[in-house]
């Protein structure tokens, strides 16, 4: 038998010959016999007698009942890509006769669950020739399995029949069961779940109609009345004339799928709607995850656009020192980042002129444009693509006492009926166009404001510190309309003013609060007992908090109405609680963070319920708030920021980078076994927390070093994308996806990081992608890299050489009895980041990749890679981008990693170094080529001692670069003197910058993701992270 399969007669071979032995181990001669008739089945496009016999004995020659389900469904896809249908199918069963949690590759879409790739391919299989009659077969055996292994309404044997026989209607109606039985023992979520699966997998049948009428139901029951009117209209859009059997009171009625519809909506609008509950304490799945940005080191502002629109909006801004991104809080994804036009810092004399600072909170903000500033520019931003709409700056002060002029800064502004208002450290008022960019006025103002100056039709008030003045002008052209002068006696001004219903509230330092008309008559006035620190508005909030100074014999916070001026409430804090950071008034709590270095807490007050309407009762006497809990933080330097959320406040530690969570009503803390944990384990060593919250349904963490966006597992919309995706695919094509991007963000979901890395790399080994299309794809894979490098680290076993290498650029032996590493994935490459970053592009492993070496003996520590580049250029380190290719070869010599650069990392450059300018060499004759130069390796940083060559392929495909560093290097590190010896473990990372034109390298190769390379060569520590080198293990 085995000479025919040598001979290819598949015929003639019996299938009880694969068969393994009676002890359950395969033989090596039937192991070799197995692998013979599977290649020559997969070979031969005859279907002999015993071909079913075959395949079915080669699936069973697997151990275990994963194996062989894997090889099921293994041969069912090779059937049905070489058009085998009937064979196909019957291996199906193989395939489903595994565990239910299998996950298979579904052609090029990875790690698919099992019962949704057989339901897929089931569904491609039925519209063969022959789907049909295969159809019909299993739709016969499956309904002989139900009335057979059922034997009454068990659970368990219903699931079991949905599972084994998908696609067929015995199969539908026992999951129709299941979730019957489940809504009967009170498994509402789970009843629900088996209905939404049927509808997800099979959504054209009857079942699945029946289905949604049921999920409808269940809807109206739990009280979520909004989205059972939204399924209602979209059943009756797609099904309202399909025919529907009902029974009542044991009559049979022929309804419409619109008559039953009809009758939901009015059960549906005689109940009252129920609050969804939040979904925060949920355990929260990894739905995107971004790359470290250098830009992002320092700091950042993020600003939600739901929170400035008014609307529902998932974008998000960030504003860094030197540009503005747009993203998509739900995916993560850029929209477009805009590196701002800025002139550099002016000095003169060694004084500082004009400092560019971090872009602040933008000045205005509508669906067509952001308008942000440093200080000394203004820029208008399209919404759209970024683009710069106009850019403007103040006028500069001219010098009455002599020549020049110096750049004014903006103090304070504000924006309204389409113009910006600009105040100058000049004490001019300056008003210009919001859309056009056009200067409109400017008038020139006593003195500095207090605070920003508020619009109210058409009129802009102005606050001064000093004189104790107020004033009203017209936002037409800036002229006076109304000054009040307060004199000295109430002392300067503690806040505001601001409008109140076309009225004025005033607040004095000295204590006192006023509320005036805009002509400057006294509304009402009241004093304080104690100076105003600070007043404190809530939005949509008839009443302010009044800080005061703290004092042991006064209250530190009163309530007092907007409309009379009557203290409503008041707050005496503690001596422990003086030190006050921030104070948050919601409608029926107020939330303050107090504390100092050592000790902080976040307390909550109890609004009474006659102060949460829109009008005050005034009838309430003046009482002490009742605290509803008080909770302690972590001690720390930095403020924390408040963030409520529906039933959750956010705390957010922006220094010790950590984000907590409280409850509102108790004040009791999320824990990690809560379903927080994921937001723990990610911001550990992350350095710096700028926003932490909800954007839209995203819970978005937003650090220095990444960001991370978290969902609540929603496995219906999951399956439905898998089935959207599978259905997309055809199995007689081995065409790629269409959308990896979306498969690749499904994986990352599941926890499949590296199945995610490798979906986004097949396309960007394309080489005819589009520029733009390979950017978006590497920045994804950017941010999954990141993750890899969270979870995984990477080990480096270093043989020892029988001879020491000779350090010439040859790669000659020993390197070859080296094991070699390749790089050559896309994971390993990267754009440099900078305002130059879209024009990187790595066109595949011919663009640019390497292969690295290793090595030691008693000499020292020796590595070689060898490059290939298409285009190489000599490395210029004095130009101020990176200029030409070089090699960064960094070390953690103690081995010791961590988050930063420590005392004994160390970095060294190789590069071929810009020749000096070639004199004319007398001897040489015309026509001959001059001596080779370049060659020589760049000093190395850091004073690392040892030998180094960088030397070019004679055949001009790339670099080679050598170098050995002793072993005393180390010893001085980590004072120890008995180096080198087995075991010996530190930290290695290798940068390969990739310049193809000579004007600038756009992108690099690293080895892990522990170093982010800036277009600028000075920031090449900013981001340096040990934890993620490769860990170098010295072997014997």
């Amino acid at each position: 038998m085995a000479t025919a399969a040598v001979e290819g007669n598949l015929d003639a071979i019996d299938p009880a010959l694969l068969a393994i032995d009676a002890e359950g181990a395969p033989g090596p001669a039937l192991d070799a016999l197995a692998q013979t008739v599977e290649a020559l089945i997969d070979l031969d496009e005859r279907v002999g007698p015993h071909r079913l016999e075959m395949e079915r004995a080669i699936i069973e020659r697997k151990r275990s009942s994963r194996k062989r389900a894997q090889r099921g469904w293994q041969r069912a896809w090779r059937a049905a890509s070489r058009g085998e249908t009937s064979l196909a199918s019957a291996l199906i069963d193989d395939a489903l006769a595994g565990p239910e949690d299998l996950l298979v590759d579904y052609g090029p879409a990875r790690k698919i669950p099992i019962d949704l790739a057989v339901s897929a391919l089931l569904t491609h299989l039925k519209n063969t020739p022959e789907g049909n009659s295969i159809d019909a077969e299993r739709q016969r055996r499956a309904e002989g399995a139900l009335a057979i292994k059922i034997g009454g309404d068990q659970l368990k044997g219903l699931r079991e029949i949905a599972r084994l026989h998908p696609n067929t209607r015995a199969g539908r109606r026992a999951r129709l069961r299941a979730a019957e039985l489940l809504y009967k023992f009170g498994g509402l979520g789970s009843s629900l779940l088996e209905l939404q699966r049927l509808v997800v997998r099979e959504p054209q049948t009857a079942e699945a109609v029946e289905a949604r009428l049921r999920i409808i139901e269940l809807l109206r029951e739990t009280g979520q009345l909004t989205e059972a009117r939204e399924e209602t209209a979209l059943l009756v859009e797609e099904h309202g004339d399909r025919p529907l059997l009902l029974t009542r009171n044991g009559t049979q009625l022929q309804w419409t799928v619109r008559d039953r519809a009809e009758e939901l909506i009015a059960e549906i609008e005689s109940l009252a709607e129920r609050a969804a509950p939040p979904r925060i304490g949920l355990p929260q799945e990894q739905v995107w995850r971004n790359r470290i940005e250098i830009g992002h080191q320092r700091s950042l502002h993020v600003i939600p656009l739901e929170t400035k629109m008014g609307a529902p909006d998932q974008r998000y801004l960030t504003l860094s020192h030197d540009s503005v991104e747009l993203r998509d809080g739900s995916t993560g994804i850029l929209i477009w980042r805009t590196v701002l036009p800025r002139n550099t810092n002016r000095s003169a004399e060694g004084f500082l002129l004009q400092r560019r600072e971090s872009l602040e909170t933008p000045l205005a903000i509508d669906v067509d444009a952001v308008v942000v500033t440093d200080r000394y520019d203004l820029w208008r931003l399209s919404m759209v693509d970024g683009s710069v709409k106009w850019q403007l700056s103040l006028p500069p002060e001219v010098f009455e006492d002599g020549p020049g002029t110096t750049p004014v800064a903006i103090e304070r502004s504000t924006s309204g009926d389409g113009k910006l208002i600009l105040l100058g450290n000049d004490d001019v008022l300056h008003a210009y166009d919001i859309v056009s960019g056009e200067f409109l006025w400017q008038v020139p103002v006593p003195g500095p404001l207090v605070a920003d100056p508020e619009f109210f039709e058409g009129k802009i008030l102005l606050g001064y510190a000093l004189p104790e003045r107020v004033e009203i002008r017209s936002s037409d052209d800036g002229s006076l309309l109304q000054q009040l002068d307060f004199g000295s006696s109430r002392g300067p001004l503690a806040d505001g003013p601001w409008f109140s219903g076309g009225d004025i509230i005033i607040p004095f330092e000295k204590g006192e609060l006023h509320r005036v008309t805009s002509s400057g008559d006294t509304v009402w006035e009241i004093p304080m007992p104690h100076i105003i620190s600070r007043v404190h508005r809530g939005e949509g909030l008839p009443w302010l908090v009044v800080e005061l100074y703290w004092s042991r014999e006064r209250p530190t916070l009163l309530g007092i109405s907007e409309e009379s001026g009557r203290i409503l409430w008041k707050r005496t804090l503690h001596s422990d609680s003086r030190r006050l950071q921030q104070i948050l008034p919601t409608k029926s709590e107020i939330y303050i963070v107090d504390g100092n270095f050592r000790e902080r807490h976040v307390t909550c007050l109890d609004v009474p319920s006659g102060y949460q309407q829109e009008e005050v009762n005034e009838e309430l006497t003046v009482a002490e708030l009742p605290i509803r809990w008080t909770t302690s933080l972590t001690s720390g330097f930095d403020i924390a920021n408040l963030r409520p959320y529906r039933d959750w406040l956010f705390v957010e530690d922006r220094f010790r980078c950590q984000l907590t969570l409280l409850s509102r009503e108790t004040g009791d803390r999320l824990l990690a076994r809560q379903g927080f944990s994921a937001v723990e384990d990610f911001l550990e060593g992350r350095r710096r927390l700028f926003f932490g919250g909800l954007i839209g349904e995203t819970l978005c963490l937003i650090t220095a070093r990444g960001a991370l966006g978290l969902r609540p597992p929603d496995p219906v919309a999951r399956e439905k994308q898998i089935v959207e995706l599978l259905l997309s695919i055809d199995p007689a094509s081995s065409g790629s996806l269409a959308d990896p991007v979306s498969d690749a963000r499904r994986l990352y979901r599941s926890g499949e990081v590296e199945a995610a890395i490798m979906t986004l790399e097949e396309p960007l080994e394309e080489p005819r992608l589009l520029p733009s299309s390979r950017r978006g794809l590497h920045r994804i894979l950017e941010g999954l890299s990141e993750e890899a490098g969270d979870t995984r680290f990477p080990k480096l076993s270093v043989p020892r050489l029988s001879q020491i290498p000779r350090i010439d650029g040859s790669l000659d032996e020993p390197w070859n009895a080296s094991k070699a590493i390749p790089f050559r994935s896309a994971r390993h490459f990267r754009a440099i980041q900078g305002s130059r970053e879209d024009l990187a592009s790595w066109r595949g492993w011919q663009d640019l990749s390497a292969i690295l070496f290793t090595g030691w003996s008693d000499e020292g520590f020796h590595i070689a890679l060898d490059v290939h580049d298409d285009r190489t250029h000599p490395y210029d380190g004095d130009a101020p981008r990176w200029r030409g290719d070089c090699l960064l070869l960094a070390f953690d010599l103690l081995g010791d990693g961590g988050t930063r650069a420590g005392s004994d990392d160390q970095l060294l450059t190789l590069a071929l170094t810009v020749p000096p300018p070639q004199v004319p060499d007398p001897e040489v004759e015309e026509g001959e080529e001059p001596a080779d130069g370049g060659e020589a390796p760049e000093e190395p940083e850091d004073d690392v001692e040892g030998r180094f060559q960088v030397k070019r392929k004679s055949d001009g495909s790339g670099v080679i670069y050598e170098g050995t560093i002793p072993w005393q290097t180390f010893m001085d590190a980590r004072q120890q003197s008995d180096l080198p010896f087995p075991g010996l473990e530190f930290g290695l990372n290798l940068v390969l910058t990739d310049d193809d034109n000579g004007q600038g390298a756009t992108s690099y190769m690293s080895t892990t993701t522990g170093q982010v390379l800036h277009q600028d060569p000075r920031r090449i520590w900013d981001v340096f992270i040990p934890d993620r080198f490769v860990r170098v293990r010295i072997e014997r």
